[in-house]
């Protein structure tokens, strides 16, 4: 590839980077629809990965461009721009994690494009399966990243007192498990309050209800009267046991940790769709003149003979 052909493809990678991550930092600040937020910038994440690996396989027409690895540097400088604006978006925290990101980036992107150019230095034919996939999956991780750094900071913003328990939810709960309870305990209703559930024992034992029910809101440290409905009861334990832990940075960490782990088994079909994606653009590079493989495998071929 010629070196002016080279600067072209860097500026198409930098600006899907670009996209990529306006994209995910749109979709967390809720400027866009969830679905629809997560479905672009997979697209566009993938479009993007692709390049960056295609691009990493070839050879520059210029000794000073692979040597020196200036095109590293040039996509390095270029990575770290887009994300070091959204720093001001997010706490000071935030800012140190994306920083840390960048950091981790740069080692990526050095070390990608590393182990593809061995790679490929290793092989006679431009095989995208052994040359570039092997060493794709660290920058997927990468992007994934950087969009829980982006939900850590907007938990932060959005939720700095934590989460809380909905009694709704508690409610809704109860409604679906009551016909089970009154199979296990008859009697029991847990739709109703909290003296009821003692006045339900009292027929069958001497029970002060008054007193049962102080003696339990003295064990769980929160305030209960025979009126209380059970589910507000529960809704009330649950948030003072919880609070300690869903707050804060703790709660963002959490959160942030929930979303990686949901997103971390879409690596193998992103992986599907960035092979798909690599051939169809090396294809094309070839249609369009871009670059000219055959005459480099070519050449190899007849070194090894």
């Amino acid at each position: 590839m010629q070196k002016s052909k080279a600067f072209y493809v860097e500026g198409i990678i930098i600006t899907l980077f670009v996209l990529t991550v306006i994209l995910i930092f749109s979709t967390i600040r809720g400027w866009l629809p969830l679905a629809l937020g997560i479905g672009l910038s997979s697209i566009i994440g993938i479009i993007y990965t692709s390049f960056m690996g295609w691009y990493a396989s070839l050879k520059v027409e210029d000794k000073n461009i692979k040597s020196k690895n200036k095109h590293v540097k040039r996509l390095i400088i270029g990575h770290t721009i887009p994300l070091l604006i959204t720093i001001p978006f997010f706490d000071i925290i935030t800012g140190f994690i994306i920083v840390s990101i960048i950091a981790i980036g740069a080692l990526v992107l050095s070390s990608t494009f590393h182990n593809i150019e061995d790679s490929e230095r290793d092989h006679i034919h431009y095989r995208i399966q052994t040359i570039i996939m092997p060493y794709i999956k660290p920058s997927i991780v990468w992007i994934m990243l950087i969009a829980t750094a982006f939900i850590y900071g907007n938990t932060l913003r959005t939720n700095p007192n934590g989460v809380l328990i909905q009694e709704s939810f508690i409610e809704d709960q109860a409604q679906l498990i009551a016909p089970f309870i009154s199979q296990i305990a008859p009697g029991v209703n847990i739709t109703g309050s909290v003296g009821s559930y003692f006045s339900t024992q009292a027929s069958t034992e001497q029970i002060n209800v008054g007193e049962q029910v102080n003696k339990l809101s003295q064990q769980l440290n929160i305030p209960l009267t025979p009126d209380t409905p059970i589910t507000q009861a529960l809704t009330i334990y649950g948030n003072t046991f919880l609070q300690p832990w869903m707050n804060g940075p703790i709660w963002g960490i959490i959160v942030s940790f929930m979303v990686l782990l949901t997103f971390t088994p879409f690596i193998s079909l992103y992986k599907m769709a960035i092979q798909g994606c690599i051939s169809y653009i090396h294809k094309q590079a070839i249609q369009r003149n871009l670059l000219n493989l055959y005459l480099k495998n070519l050449n190899k071929e007849r070194l090894r003979l």
